[in-house]
């Protein structure tokens, strides 16, 4: 009898720990094939043909969706910076359609072109899409060069520089006048090959303000379709010495003491000695050194970044004339509000 009442007992227990076992849920049924957003470009290339430079060529690409899942458009990314793609809907459920405007910009521009634009998207099919956009660009007028860019200039003797106007349509072209718009630079026209070829003669206006000067030169053409050619210039006027950096900039984050240092070298001046330094706090310090011909780099020790630095300045006296006395200002930057 007792053994009967031990095997009871423990097909019981058994039985009560085997129902406190918790039962796993069923696993997720695996998604069903086909199910998944589906990119469809029907016309990923586009052939503009001939363009003139210095326009612009305009595309929409249409994308749809083509699957039954939503399809997320990640990214979508030109091949270089000429060209800027803009997207209509980044989300799209099936069967919606968006549009990719590309536009590309042909400004000194010649010849073939074969720009990309890729887009991502969360398709498993295709997670990368290429669209082409390709092309020839004619030079029917060519300004040479499209830019005047001379650098570093001395402000007492002019400068000069031609730009040519060439006409390689098949209408009679003139370019009937020039002009600047400052009084930095002095141009004169003349006429190469009536209707084809112009030259453009640039030269700067001495005596020059030292610092940077742009301007801009106007051709003015009595084509209809593109009466004004503009061609900008941009020069550095040097002074009697170049000093770097015009002026120091500290940010309020920075605790500690720090260094920092200016150059100082030769500009319309033969030569420059430096016969003091001055800091606006005692407690910095400075050393200079011969970095090369004619170069001297001041090193200022020990600044402190504190808020009332701002607008106090480091003063250099040197032997030059017209630059006794060089100021270079603190600024201070705050961390934010």
């Amino acid at each position: 009898m007792k053994r009967l009442l031990i095997g009871a007992f423990c097909v019981c227990f058994a039985g009560a720990a085997f129902a406190q076992i918790p039962t796993p849920p069923p696993a997720a049924a695996p998604p069903e094939a086909g199910h998944a957003a589906k990119i469809i470009c029907d016309k990923p290339d586009y052939d503009f043909g001939q363009a003139e430079a210095g326009t612009n060529v305009t595309h929409e690409y249409m994308i749809s969706n083509g699957g039954d899942l939503t399809l997320e458009i990640k990214r979508v990314q030109p091949s270089c910076g000429c060209t800027v793609a803009q997207l209509s809907q980044q989300m799209l459920k099936p069967g919606d359609t968006a549009k990719i405007t590309a536009t590309l910009n042909l400004a000194g521009r010649n010849g073939h072109q074969d720009k990309h634009i890729i887009v991502e998207s969360n398709d498993p099919q295709t997670p990368t899409m290429i669209l082409n956009l390709h092309g020839d660009v004619r030079q029917d007028f060519l300004v040479s060069p499209d830019r005047l860019a001379p650098g570093q200039i001395r402000g007492d003797v002019a400068v000069e520089m031609d730009i040519v106007f060439n006409n390689n349509s098949a209408a009679s072209v003139h370019v009937v006048r020039a002009q600047s718009v400052t009084t930095n630079l002095i141009v004169d026209l003349s006429e190469m090959e009536p209707g084809r070829k112009y030259r453009i003669h640039v030269k700067t206006n001495p005596p020059l303000p030292v610092g940077q000067i742009d301007g801009l030169i106007h051709l003015f053409t009595d084509y209809p379709a593109r009466p004004v050619f503009d061609v900008p210039f941009s020069a550095s006027v040097l002074g009697p010495l170049v000093v770097a950096p015009p002026q120091i900039l500290l940010s309020q984050a920075i605790t500690n003491p720090v260094v920092r240092f200016i150059v100082i070298r030769p500009g319309t001046a033969p030569a420059f000695k430096i016969l003091g330094v001055e800091t606006p706090d005692p407690a910095m310090t400075t050393e200079q050194a011969q970095i090369g011909p004619q170069t001297t780099r001041i090193q200022i020790n020990n600044i402190v970044a504190r808020p009332d630095l701002t607008g106090q300045a480091v003063k250099i006296t040197t032997d030059v004339e017209s630059m006794k006395e060089i100021y270079v200002p603190f600024q201070v930057v705050p961390t934010g509000p």
